[in-house]
């Protein structure tokens, strides 16, 4: 049962304020189709998600009504963090809503080939670590992944960017306004990286 407001259409959303969310955590599962001839898949993920510690699995099927199955997952545990596993400090068991792996870590299975699915199911399980008595999902993605034929060059960068405002207090404190988009940002030398594989690269971030 889906909560008021948390259609599971919110999956397909871009959209970092819109989830899905069940009404408590037993079993659950979501299943859909393409219709026609289907899509090819080798990737699967679920982003801003609450699943840590509980299981997912995958099935997709070569018919509209699952009934032929071409790829089965099996119930895989969502990594999450575990007694004796913590770096420092008292961390609670679990997660909490202050725990960054609660929604900043997705959860990715690459497939091992390429599957045309027409409809696809997929089930969550076993006892999710946050202990909010829900499921919940922002983002679900099922389909192709790219790969370069060559690594890039060393001088790879990574960090956080967040479009908070930032203002001074008239004490001079430094106040940010709260509830602003956080999102990751990564620069990376292509002097390695083949002509047909640079123009797949600008394609895509043209398309995205």
């Amino acid at each position: 049962t889906e909560a008021a407001g948390m259609d599971i259409e919110n999956v397909q959303l871009v959209a970092r304020s819109k989830f899905w969310r069940s009404t408590a955590t037993g079993a659950c599962t979501l299943q859909g189709n393409w219709g026609g001839d289907g899509r090819k898949t080798n990737a699967f993920g679920l982003f801003r998600h609450n699943t840590h510690g509980g299981t997912v699995r995958l099935q997709l099927y070569s018919d509209s009504a699952w009934t032929t199955g071409i790829y089965d997952s099996t119930a895989l545990t969502v990594p999450s963090t575990a007694l004796g596993s913590f770096d420092w400090g008292s961390d609670p068991l679990g997660t909490t809503s202050n725990d960054p792996l609660l929604y900043e870590s997705p959860y990715v299975l690459w497939l091992s080939a390429d599957y045309t699915a027409v409809s696809w199911r997929i089930t969550l399980g076993g006892t999710p670590a946050n202990g909010a008595g829900y499921w919940e999902v922002g983002r679900i993605w099922l389909g192709k992944k790219w790969e370069a034929a060559s690594n890039f060059a060393p001088g790879m960068s990574m960090g956080v960017v967040q479009d908070a405002d930032h203002r001074r207090s008239r004490g001079g404190s430094r106040r940010v306004s709260s509830g602003s988009a956080v999102w990751r940002v990564m620069s990376l030398d292509l002097k390695a990286v083949s002509e047909s594989d640079r123009a797949t690269l600008l394609d895509m971030d043209r398309q995205v």
